[in-house]
């Protein structure tokens, strides 16, 4: 499988091959076939009569032992776990080259539904709902506008910013300073909002996106009076 393939569950993505594990394999496979011919002549012989039940119990272990050789050599036929795309692909991945053991040769991601941290400011986030739909318009080049669902809210705005580059002082949208301890505090209330994507979303990385929600029209008067009156909260503590 190529990075960015869609992949159905169940499907071989890679097919490797340990030639130490298929040695390993043929010869229990060749020790269990002579260890069944001595027990098979054990009536034949008084020797290995007395040692039949020793034969046995060394069959009973090379067998155990070729069952868990051949369930690492099934493990190297490698198949999608559910449908997916293949967001990552290691550059070692190449025919008849060797991967080193425990190297993560692909990262697979269901695109189908994402959770989205949306970030609003205080003068918007009264107009907005469970249920609120909008779209996340990308900064990089080729991803398409996503349509997202409102889950969420929170009931207080944000200590700190979660994420340094929404914050101002690199470069991002949300204005923010540093505080003593090193955390980026924005510098007017912060809301996170917890979306759901609707239409599958191909970002293969953390992505910034600018998020647009349609939320409910509010007169100048009202919006003057709830930022008055959640500054009067912020103040006296409640």
């Amino acid at each position: 499988a190529e990075q960015g393939e869609e992949v159905r569950g169940g499907v071989r993505i890679a097919l490797l091959s340990s030639p130490q594990l298929v040695y390993e394999a043929d010869r229990l496979r060749l020790e269990l076939e002579n260890l069944d011919r001595m027990i098979g002549m054990s009536g034949r012989s008084d020797t290995l009569t007395e040692r039949v039940s020793v034969l046995i119990s060394e069959r009973a272990s090379r067998a155990e032992q070729l069952r868990s050789v051949e369930a690492e050599i099934d493990l190297l036929d490698i198949r999608a776990p559910f449908d997916a795309m293949v967001v990552e692909r290691a550059d070692s991945l190449v025919a008849a080259d060797w991967v080193g053991r425990g190297e993560p040769i692909f990262v697979l991601a269901d695109l189908s539904e994402i959770t989205v941290d949306g970030f609003v400011s205080e003068s918007d986030i009264a107009r907005i709902e469970i249920g609120s739909t909008g779209r996340l318009h990308f900064s990089s080049d080729g991803l398409r506008p996503v349509e997202v669902r409102v889950d969420g809210i929170d009931a207080f705005s944000l200590d700190d910013l979660p994420y340094p580059l929404l914050s101002s002082v690199h470069g991002g949208p949300v204005a923010s300073r540093t505080d003593r301890d090193g955390r980026l505090v924005p510098v007017t209330p912060v809301y996170r909002v917890h979306l759901t994507s609707v239409t599958p979303i191909m970002a293969t990385r953390m992505e910034h996106a600018h998020l647009r929600l349609d939320g409910r029209a509010e007169s100048y008067a009202g919006r003057i009076w709830r930022l008055v009156a959640g500054t009067i909260i912020r103040e006296t503590g409640f």
